[in-house]
């Protein structure tokens, strides 16, 4: 008895884990491989504009070196040299305008990734309460369709219902039980995906995800322009504009001559401290004068590519502002559509109440009572369908923005 105790006593206690809305976004936050895979390209962007900065700094080289020759002595050499470029016809600048335009454009990217990542947040979680719901709901149906059958087994052991009528409400049971295996695997599926989302392989069978997720009201007016502005796809095209410009200022400076410095000293002979030195500095202008026509078709190929990318620039605001609408008028319409799906599945679930009682005192046909019973259930369907496609359009109007509940 004692070691029974003990053992009970000593066993590990497995606290089971409740998945909030809060704790999933700081899990995606820190673990989606999406945002961290976005993170980096960020960083690798900003590291390439630093190391053009090298542009605007001199080089200093060093080296040793030994020869044998006729002599038959070891001849020892070594010099510190420094260069510098002054002038490189805009070259350096037009490298750094284009880093800027590439940092840029990461960031729009990270930003984007990071809308998107928040919407398959809100559309995993949102369908992972909709296929516990469901859960719920079938299992309702079942106790109904039960019911039903037994009333009509009664009534048709009784000789007042027909045997087509009885097998029906046999199989809207199980159609009903179909339904709810069907929703059990719905949440697997939901389950899996809010786990891909979440950086993990798989959650735990006996994790509880809570039963809130917050709901925001859209404006009552937008303004387009202002919200198409802030949207990555328009700061992507303006990045690439920003780059195309870069590009043709880097062709353009093939036509400037470039003036640089170079400085050097230097010691020799065949023992240390070398007995020989000397120093020399040069300054050295050069120009470009014939190329075979690269310089020309390049700095032509540059100026087409920065009108097809103010071309292009043009045509995303288009997108965007039909994407802004269209999403904002989804989220609209999906409000709506939960009041009017609502108000249905109270006036079908009143007539579901008046048409049991009628048919239980022989009112009314086994016919127009199936109805009324599967337009019932009907209804609470897609009142719950309507609930989740309120938060899907919520996601969407979010990411069209470049938004979402991700900082």
């Amino acid at each position: 008895m004692f070691l029974i105790l003990l053992t009970f006593l000593l066993a590990p206690v497995h606290s089971q884990e409740t998945l909030t809305w809060d704790t999933c976004v700081k899990d995606v936050l820190a673990n989606n491989l999406d945002l961290k895979a976005a993170r980096e390209n960020v960083n690798s962007s900003k590291y390439k504009k630093k190391a053009l900065w090298s542009e605007y700094l001199p080089s200093v080289n060093a080296g040793l070196n030994s020869s044998y020759g006729d002599s038959r002595s070891l001849l020892y050499s070594g010099y510190l040299s420094v260069g510098q470029n002054l002038f490189s016809g805009f070259s350096s600048l037009g490298k750094t305008r284009g880093a800027e335009g590439g940092v840029e454009s990461q960031e729009a990217t990270y930003q984007s990734t990071r809308a998107k990542v928040s919407y398959d947040l809100m559309v995993a979680y949102a369908q992972v309460l909709y296929s516990k719901e469901y859960i719920k709901f079938s299992k309702d149906i079942i106790k109904r369709r039960t019911d039903n059958l037994s009333l009509v087994q009664l009534r048709f052991e009784g000789g007042m219902e027909n045997k087509g009528s009885y097998l029906l409400a046999k199989a809207s049971l199980q159609d009903a039980e179909f339904d709810l295996n069907q929703s059990e695997r719905l949440l697997e599926t939901s389950m899996q995906q809010l786990a891909a989302v979440l950086g993990r392989k798989e959650l735990a069978k006996e994790i509880e995800v809570d039963d809130k997720m917050p709901l925001i009201e859209p404006e009552k007016d937008i303004d387009i322009m202002q919200l198409a502005q802030e949207t990555p796809e328009h700061k992507i095209a303006k990045a690439q504009v920003k780059i195309s410009k870069a590009d043709l200022t880097v062709s353009r400076s093939n036509f400037y001559p470039s003036l640089d410095f170079t400085g050097a000293i230097t010691q020799q002979g065949s023992r240390w401290p070398f007995p020989n030195s000397g120093w020399s500095a040069m300054l050295g202008l050069s120009f470009p004068l014939f190329s075979g026509g690269k310089d020309f078709f390049t700095t032509y190929s540059s100026a087409s590519l920065l009108s097809a990318s103010l071309f292009e620039q043009e045509q995303t605001d288009l997108q965007i502002f039909y994407k802004l609408r269209g999403a904002y008028n989804d989220l609209k319409d999906a409000i709506e559509r939960v009041n009017v799906y609502v108000s249905y599945e109270d006036a079908a679930k009143t007539r579901a109440v008046i048409s049991r009682n009628k048919y239980n005192n022989g009112l009314l046909s086994f016919e127009n009572w199936d109805i009324i019973e599967n337009d019932y259930i009907s209804k609470q369907k897609t009142a719950l369908q309507s609930i989740r496609d309120r938060h899907l359009a919520e996601a969407a109007w979010l990411m069209t923005q470049g938004k979402g509940v991700i900082q």
